[in-house]
């Protein structure tokens, strides 16, 4: 029941991202942007850390606790996931200017990444209904 849990979770969240990304695209990038900015983490992406790492503890309790067949895909693809997130945490300057090229830069890089997460978010959808 964990794993269908973190898969909605995750479908949820990346399918918003992503429909943000597509049609309020000069919105969510501006914002993204400012964000990177800063010199010091902003609260908006503290809590975004924050949802990462809850989902991370919950991905290896649901490990440890209540493994399921193919439970091992979330597992995997979650804990390599949070290396991006602890290395947001502790190479802030790095990873923000790197960020905020990618959103100066990004165009059509952006727009593929969008229509990614989107079908990221529908596999997720698919591992929470048809796997676990």
């Amino acid at each position: 029941m964990v794993f269908k849990i973190i898969c909605y979770i995750l479908a949820t969240t990346a399918l918003l991202k992503g429909l943000v990304g597509i049609f309020a695209h000069k919105t969510l990038y501006s914002w993204a942007e400012k964000h990177y900015s800063k010199t010091k983490k902003s609260a908006t992406v503290k809590l975004l850390v924050a949802y990462a790492f809850i989902i991370l503890i919950l991905t290896w309790y649901g490990t440890i606790f209540d493994y399921v067949k193919y439970g091992w895909i979330i597992t995997v693809f979650i804990s390599l996931m949070s290396i991006k997130t602890f290395t947001l945490m502790f190479k802030w300057k790095e990873i923000s200017e790197k960020f905020v090229k990618l959103i100066k830069g990004g165009g059509a890089t952006l727009w593929i990444l969008d229509i990614v997460v989107i079908l990221l978010s529908l596999s997720f959808y698919a591992l929470g209904y048809f796997i676990y």
